[in-house]
């Protein structure tokens, strides 16, 4: 009896063993599972923020261009109102002097 139940027992720790190697095998394979799925996720995000820095570079550029095209029309509207602010202040002198002679004549 003391034989059978010997064999017994190393059976149970055989079992034991197999069933903790085959656990230790498992809880390898998810590990290595998770880390290949973040790899990918990780991989998938840089590429969608490597499309978002993009969009976000080319809208940069689409502003900066409207605002240069803006700032050159502001100037060139500011350009010409002073332009004709000193047209208008020559014929006004003009027109002064042109007064002052008529009323010394």
């Amino acid at each position: 009896r003391r034989a059978e139940l010997s064999s017994e027992l190393s059976l149970s720790k055989k079992v034991a063993d197999d069933l903790s190697a085959t656990h230790k095998e498992k809880e390898a394979e998810f590990a290595a599972e998770r880390r290949q799925l973040r790899r990918e996720r990780d991989e998938e995000v840089a590429a969608l923020r490597s499309e978002r820095d993009a969009e976000l570079a080319a809208l940069r550029g689409e502003r900066d261009a409207e605002v240069l095209t803006l700032r050159g029309e502001r100037d060139a509207a500011i350009a010409g109102r002073e332009e004709a602010m000193a047209e208008l202040d020559t014929a006004s002198r003009a027109l002064t002097d042109a007064s002052l002679v008529a009323a010394r004549a």
